[in-house]
């Protein structure tokens, strides 16, 4: 049996303003707000784990936690589509 989540006053808090983002931002904001990544020149990059983050809605549960290991083996068709230059 899984245990029942309830997140936190802040988690809701940072979950409404990410969905205010996703929804209603340019492209732009977006990759600024989801980018965790950088590279050696300073420049934003975002793991597929960004991007699934971005474009999924926070619905108030802990989905992307395991996310991470899971991603490094088996990365969705439509994702190595999205990596235009494929540089990952």
């Amino acid at each position: 049996m899984g245990e029942c989540y309830t997140a936190t006053r802040a988690e809701k808090i940072r979950g409404n303003y990410e969905n205010k983002i996703r929804f209603f931002s340019p492209p732009e904001k977006s990759f600024e707000i989801f980018s965790h990544e950088k590279t050696e020149d300073g420049e934003l990059r975002m793991s597929y784990k960004d991007f699934l983050h971005a474009m999924t809605p926070y619905t108030y549960t802990p989905y992307f936690e395991d996310s991470e290991e899971y991603l490094k083996d088996h990365k969705p068709a439509i994702l190595k589509k999205v990596d235009a230059d494929g540089d990952g």
